[in-house]
């Protein structure tokens, strides 16, 4: 920014130079990532608020900055720490997911001695692995399901949709923290706990098309079916290589199977 003087007054105090809106860069920030923020606090839960409620300012506050040292912050603070901290508690107090209760299998037994550390360090070590490799391969099949319905013409590029990911990524799974939690509760209560995570992981698919469509600039029905072409097309795949296993294995591969699922009980 520079510094000019009235023309016909050259004493008159200096005067910052107004930016023309056309040279205004587009969007606001968003409050993470704006140091000037009030608080440390405040900057997540209001980043938080406007990913729950505002798509317009956080869809503009995607494509603002291109940025993904912030992202990735705030992804490691709401949604890598969490799942961290989960998994650990999983491994101490094993969960009882609600289709082994269907199934009448037992819950799950604790790892003991040496099985326990190793099951805790694999999930200290193993988790920023594979949420690296898990947001690149999202972000990636996003972008191309999104380029496949034509929703990339804005040009905005691969940053804006990784940028989203991580942001609405953190967003859901911080929103799904509590029922994770609630999902240790004894006895039945606790298994069913676990079906609004689930259901809010799969209303979570809308959600991040919505908002990717809105960070692109393009519509929303092409932010969305971008999301899910990936998932039906390696669904598909998933569902077709299980078919034909389930039927080709013949009777004694699906008695293992069935066996396995109720815990080899």
């Amino acid at each position: 920014m520079t510094l000019t003087t009235e023309t016909n007054n050259p004493y008159a105090a200096p005067q910052s130079e107004v930016m023309r809106d056309a040279e205004r860069p587009e969007g606001v920030v968003l409050p993470f990532e704006d140091p000037a923020w009030t608080s440390f606090g405040r900057r997540i839960s209001d980043t938080l608020k406007w990913l729950y409620l505002d798509w317009e300012k956080a869809s503009q506050g995607l494509r603002r900055n291109l940025g993904l040292g912030a992202p990735i912050g705030f992804y490691g603070l709401m949604a890598l720490v969490p799942a961290i901290l989960i998994g650990l508690l999983a491994i101490i107090d094993p969960i009882q997911p609600f289709w082994r209760v269907w199934m009448g299998a037992p819950r799950p037994v604790q790892p003991s001695g040496a099985a326990l550390i190793v099951a805790l360090v694999t999930v200290v070590l193993g988790a920023p692995a594979s949420a690296a490799i898990g947001v690149a391969v999202i972000g990636l099949c996003n972008h191309a399901g999104l380029w496949l319905v034509k929703g990339t013409r804005e040009g905005l590029g691969l940053l804006v949709t990784f940028r989203a990911v991580l942001y609405t990524s953190a967003a859901v799974t911080f929103l799904t923290l509590p029922f994770s939690l609630l999902g240790h509760l004894p006895g039945r209560v606790g298994s069913y706990m676990l079906v609004p995570s689930l259901l809010i992981s799969l209303a979570a698919s809308f959600y991040k098309g919505t908002l990717l469509a809105k960070a692109h600039r393009t519509q929303v029905w092409r932010g969305i079916l971008g999301v899910w072409l990936p998932i039906l097309v390696f669904g598909g795949l998933a569902a077709v290589c299980v078919a034909s296993i389930w039927f080709l294995g013949g009777e004694a591969f699906q008695r293992a199977f069935l066996h396995s699922l109720r815990g080899g009980r």
